[in-house]
């Protein structure tokens, strides 16, 4: 198979297999309307770190995918796609098979599951644990309209999409940690990051630091999944670097967990320019220029009709 490097991967998705030997790229979705039936393709890229070959796979013939939300792979062959539909209101998993022999990826089977989602598709999450996914969506909104209390969404789903086990909702585990950390250490837990597995049955959730959409790196709330203990474990900064500090002593601004298979938690952060920079200097300047252009853009409009 020809590859062409001048088409890559586009929004792509990412999963490794064998301790990392295999990592698949999937993305270039394109979809066709077929009367009522949206079919749609992905490109595939499989690159064998071992033997240093890149392959590439077309995957079509997937029906009615929403916005992908997770991907990962359950063997060399075997893929299987998480993803919402807004229109139907489901999560749908579908198992991909690839055929070494002609390029190309179908489906074999699929499972859909209904998950009481009323957050926005961006806001939601799927993450990937040894046995099992969890779907999870914060609160719709901070302060409900209605007065009512805001409630996360946690959908636990079997990994492989032809297990016998069930999809169990443990929404009332994670709403309750976080109604008894806000009772008894003020803070709840983070609505911009989504929970990891810390081990088969349980799940870490960072609290939240109430400054801009970065949790607090420090705390983690962990959560035993099937019975809805928690506890709360603090963490230090790292004592030859600081993190997460920089080198500034500031805070990051800005972060996102990435989850390991081995129950580690990697966190990479964004930071602010040190006030003192000349970044921020000149930023401070502007504004400034900004705030008195405006005034004199009033005061004309006011003195000079």
């Amino acid at each position: 198979l020809q590859f062409n490097e001048q088409h890559p991967i586009n929004g792509s998705k990412l999963a490794t297999y064998g301790n990392g030997r295999y990592v698949f790229l999937l993305g270039n979705k394109r979809t066709d309307l077929d009367g009522q039936i949206h079919y749609t393709q992905f490109d595939l890229e499989c690159i064998d770190l071992f033997l240093s070959v890149k392959t590439r796979y077309l995957i079509k013939g997937l029906q009615d995918i929403g916005y992908v939300l997770g991907f990962y792979a359950l063997s060399p062959t075997i893929l299987v796609l998480v993803d919402y539909s807004d229109l139907i209101i489901n999560i749908k998993q579908t198992a991909v098979l690839l055929d070494k022999d002609f390029y190309t990826g179908s489906y074999f089977i699929e499972r859909t599951y209904c998950v009481p989602l009323t957050a926005a598709f961006f806001f939601i999450h799927c993450v990937i644990g040894e046995q099992q996914c969890a779907i999870f969506a914060p609160p719709n909104t901070g302060r409900p309209l209605n007065g009512g209390e805001s409630t996360f969404c946690c959908h636990l789903i079997p990994k492989q999409p032809w297990s016998a086990g069930s999809d169990r909702n443990i929404s009332m585990f994670v709403q309750r940690a976080n109604a008894q950390v806000l009772s008894r250490h003020g803070v709840p837990l983070t609505r911009w990051e989504s929970p990891q597995f810390i081990s088969v049955d349980e799940i870490g959730i960072f609290l939240d630091r109430e400054q801009g959409i970065c949790p607090d790196p420090f705390t983690i709330v962990i959560i035993n999944i099937n019975s809805g203990d928690w506890r709360l474990v603090g963490c230090t900064a790292d004592l030859s670097t600081g993190f997460p500090r920089d080198d500034y002593d500031q805070m990051p601004i800005d972060s996102t967990a990435q989850h390991s298979a081995t129950g580690q938690i990697a966190l990479l952060t964004t930071y602010g320019r040190p006030s003192d920079s000349y970044h921020a200097q000149f930023a401070r300047f502007l504004h400034m220029c900004n705030r008195q252009i405006w005034r004199a853009f009033y005061f004309t409009a006011e003195h000079f009709p």
